[in-house]
């Protein structure tokens, strides 16, 4: 049996944890978030993920090529871009697909709510204040290898 699974398992947890809970230790507030930054952070999301959520509804499902003839679906015309460029311009061709299909449809939606996560993690990150800079004591040198500067 696991240790931390049975019944009395808190009782092994130090004093000092015990007091602490999760929420004040994972909050915004524990690392000194301003509280516009909070509203900032929150305009963002509610935006992003609520724009994701409206475009996922509103997209249709992917349809097939009109013509119902894609050149890059043929066994043949992907030979014929590799014999003309090589294994990097299959790749090329494979990724230039692969990224145009991520502005269509419901991958779409996928996408901007990824780009917003990033913005606000962005904006976490170069928002939030530094912490306060000591200042250093003067009974210590403070120049290269000891010497005084």
């Amino acid at each position: 049996m696991i240790p931390f699974c049975s019944a009395g398992w808190y009782d092994n947890v130090p004093a000092n944890v015990r007091r602490s809970s999760v929420n004040d230790t994972m909050s915004l507030n524990a690392i000194g978030i301003p509280a516009r930054l909070k509203r900032i952070l929150a305009l963002i999301l509610i935006a992003g993920f609520g724009a994701a959520i409206v475009i996922y509804a509103m997209a249709a499902p992917g349809s097939a090529n009109p013509t119902g003839f894609d050149p890059e679906d043929s066994k043949r015309d992907l030979r014929d871009i590799e014999v003309y460029g090589g294994k990097a311009n299959l790749l090329a061709s494979d990724f230039r697909h692969t990224f145009s299909s991520l502005w269509h449809g419901r991958r779409l939606a996928f996408t901007v709510a990824f780009l917003t996560i990033m913005l606000a993690a962005a904006v976490l990150f170069f928002g939030a204040p530094l912490p306060p800079v000591e200042a250093p004591s003067t009974g210590r040198p403070s120049g290269p290898r000891g010497t005084s500067a």
